[in-house]
């Protein structure tokens, strides 16, 4: 069955209909399920979440993620149904973004430009078919070193440069800050993961899936507990299954690891194709990545599974990347620079340097050649130019 065939799709239209032609047009493309209030869709939907919501928003964007929230579902990807006067309005387009919704589509609407929203749709979901994302883990083990950060811009970078699929897996689980970082309070997270039934393969699928959230950048977060003893119940086994279920959801997953060394670290470790191992070009630094080394040397991982990115490199520093790696007996396989007070207002804005899409300063430079670099290395080629958005997203339009 191809994946078009089982993709399951709400079409959840309002008073004025505007979506009422969706259906026909849908014919052939999976299972649509069209409702015109949520008491029709509830038992259409018999308790299925839908992987593509295409959603009404004559009353708003957040109304329209309110009626999705009564239904208890967390659909895959969004489609906000806008009239063209709400699709040309920016406070509209930013209420969208607000509601978490992916992508926009005026309405009432043409096939060519609904077609190109749900195969829009499908490639995130699915993915090329058989494809299996890539892993990277960030780590140090020494505290402060900006992991963090780091892996909050190399996505935005990644992501920026088209063509890709982009998650984060914060698995700091007491101490995770990846979603301030990216502004955002997402509702669903890692908490209490633990609890999904182990003896059901797809439970803890469908409910991480569900947990997805999204970043208006197009990067997707599935963000560390709120609460500090709600993730005490996730298992090293689960964070195994956890890496393997988005492996298939991303092409590119990058993992904020804790720098404890405990059993779902390792796990996580285990998972990833690839580890950053991140340090400064100081001496402590330099002693707790020389730890690092050895352990890793000691779980028999690859040497080219593992590299060396210097962070927070300051040109007067005495010790600079290449005699640090040398130390190491290791090569620098990156190196940003240090740019302290941008980056503090980053993190208290929440609008990390690579959310421009042009990267500006010493630091996002950096970071974009090193996202260049591991994109290559991973095996996705050169950077694909980025088509000229319209409006909202993908910004289609029916005119």
């Amino acid at each position: 069955m191809s994946a078009a065939a089982a993709t399951l799709v709400l079409v959840l239209d309002d008073g004025q209909g505007n979506l009422k032609t969706i259906p026909p047009m849908l014919e052939g493309k999976g299972k649509v399920v069209y409702a015109g209030s949520l008491d029709e869709a509830r038992p259409a939907l018999n308790g299925q979440s839908p992987h593509i919501a295409l959603v009404a928003c004559a009353e708003g964007p957040a109304e329209a993620e309110g009626r999705l929230a009564d239904l208890g579902i967390a659909p895959g990807w969004m489609i906000a149904g806008a009239t063209s006067a709400q699709a040309g309005d920016p406070e509209f387009l930013r209420a969208a973004m607000q509601a978490r919704f992916n992508d926009i589509l005026t309405v009432p609407a043409e096939a060519p430009a609904l077609h190109e929203a749900y195969e829009n749709a499908l490639r995130h979901i699915q993915g090329p078919e058989g494809s299996k994302g890539k892993v990277v883990a960030l780590y140090s083990s020494k505290g402060g070193t900006g992991v963090s950060t780091l892996a909050v811009n190399l996505a935005l970078a990644l992501n920026h440069q088209g063509g890709l699929r982009v998650g984060v897996l914060d698995l700091d689980l007491q101490c995770g800050v990846v979603a301030s970082l990216l502004n955002l309070q997402p509702t669903q997270t890692l908490g209490k993961l633990g609890d999904v039934p182990s003896d059901d393969p797809n439970a803890l699928r469908d409910e991480l899936l569900s947990r997805i959230t999204n970043h208006e950048s197009g990067v997707r977060l599935i963000a560390s507990p709120p609460i500090l003893h709600d993730g005490l119940n996730i298992s090293a086994e689960m964070v195994g299954r956890i890496i393997r279920i988005l492996r298939d959801r991303f092409d590119v997953l990058l993992v904020d690891t804790p720098k404890w060394v405990g059993d779902r670290l390792v796990a996580a470790l285990d998972e990833a194709d690839h580890i950053l191992l991140v340090t400064e070009p100081l001496i402590p630094s330099l002693a707790k990545a020389r730890e690092s080394l050895r352990l890793f040397s000691r779980f028999e991982y690859p040497q080219d599974k593992v590299v060396l990115v210097f962070n927070r490199v300051a040109k007067e520093s005495e010790l600079q990347p290449e005699e640090a790696a040398q130390a190491l007996g290791r090569p620098a396989y990156g190196a940003v620079p240090e740019e302290h007070a941008r980056l503090i207002e980053a993190a208290n804005r929440g609008t990390p340097p690579l959310t421009e899409a042009v990267a500006k300063g010493p630091f996002a430079k950096a970071v974009s050649g090193l996202a260049e670099k591991l994109r290559a290395d991973l095996g996705f080629g050169a950077p694909k130019p980025q088509p000229k958005k319209r409006g909202f997203l993908f910004g289609r339009k029916t005119s």
